[in-house]
């Protein structure tokens, strides 16, 4: 917030001393104060049932907030609510006004898992979800994590269900200058989505009932920044394995996780159960350039030539090929070592007409 200032968000069931304008089972409740403790402004925030808090952003570019909560609700504040849970964003002006709200997801489940403003003051939000219509499209099975491109005026730009047939969860979600890096885990049987799982379970039986455990692999899945998958890994062995934080360096990817494998990519030094894992990841190759209309058909992109989308380019070695769409004509295709030819397909071919000489 602005320099001095400082805000606190928070969920509530009260309607009475510090807090006014709450509406039913429990709300969010942002409060301002100054740098000496002095109230500045309250507000509730929500419907007649129930409001949870996820996460906030700040916006250096308008000096907004941005909230991300899960809701049941569909009065009072929320509205275009789909069904089940739903995730929520709310954007408030530095003055605590509601700027807009937005309510994603379809008739089942979706929460949030972590917020984020990119550098070009796009929204992007990662979530949990079961359900296969409304915003949801895509969707592989029991549940999908769920990446979310919103403008800064909360219109929905792209969306983005990924998983298999199994339980994909993210956990958080990261803005690499290049498109997203998802962090999540995976328990899908390599498919869909899924690439390279070490997929496990056991079988626990009782006296009176079987249970089926299934372990988790870590997934790392990265798209660009039209929501294209663009590639997706798995680490992880046998056992249980949990992401903790992924960090940024020279364009590597350190992974800081926990596993309880002793095989696969992971090997803990010593004992049983889960140990600290650190996980290095190598510098991506990357193929990029522009796709673009050539009006004067001089081979060079002059300033009044626009970018195309509508094509998809790939770039291929023997035996294998990574396929993008060019965003606003760029299109960037992340590769592994070796030679490649790219070619660039229309999507929709056409033919071009020429007059027919005088006979």
């Amino acid at each position: 917030m602005e320099t001095g200032k400082y805000a606190v968000l928070a969920q509530t069931a009260s309607n009475s001393g510090d807090i006014t304008g709450a509406h039913g089972d429990q709300n969010l409740w942002i409060v301002s104060f100054n740098e000496t403790g002095n109230l500045l402004w309250q507000k509730s925030f929500g419907g007649s049932k129930s409001e949870r808090l996820y996460g906030m952003d700040y916006s250096s570019f308008d000096g907004s907030l941005v909230i991300s909560a899960v809701t049941n609700s569909n009065d009072g504040d929320v509205s275009g609510f789909h069904g089940g849970y739903d995730s929520w964003l709310v954007k408030l002006s530095n003055t605590g006004q509601l700027l807009w709200q937005k309510a994603l997801g379809g008739s089942a489940n979706e929460n949030p898992s972590q917020l984020l403003i990119d550098q070009s003051g796009q929204l992007i939000f990662s979530a949990e979800t079961n359900s296969s219509d409304g915003d949801v499209s895509g969707f592989h099975g029991v549940r999908d994590a769920w990446v979310v491109s919103l403008s800064s005026s909360g219109n929905l730009v792209w969306q983005k269900s990924l998983g298999g047939s199994g339980t994909d969860l993210p956990a958080r979600i990261y803005a690499d200058g290049n498109g997203y890096t998802l962090l999540a885990i995976t328990q899908s049987n390599n498919d869909g989505d899924v690439r390279g799982n070490h997929y496990k379970s056991d079988t626990l039986v009782g006296d009176t009932s079987t249970t089926i455990l299934f372990y988790s692999d870590i997934w790392i899945v990265h798209v660009g920044n039209n929501g294209a998958l663009e590639w997706r890994k798995c680490l992880g062995g046998s056992g249980e394995d949990t992401p903790g934080e992924l960090f940024f360096m020279d364009g590597k990817r350190l992974l800081v996780a926990s596993s309880g494998s002793s095989d696969g990519d992971a090997a803990p030094a010593s004992g049983k159960g889960q140990g600290l894992w650190f996980v290095k990841l190598g510098l991506s190759n990357i193929i990029k350039g522009n796709v673009f209309l050539d009006l004067n058909a001089n081979g060079i992109r002059d300033a009044n030539e626009p970018g195309y989308d509508k094509v998809s380019v790939k770039s291929e070695k023997t035996n294998y090929n990574r396929v993008s769409i060019p965003y606003n004509g760029t299109f960037k295709n992340e590769v592994d070592t070796g030679t490649y030819t790219t070619i660039v397909t229309v999507a929709n071919p056409y033919f071009a007409v020429h007059t027919a000489p005088n006979r």
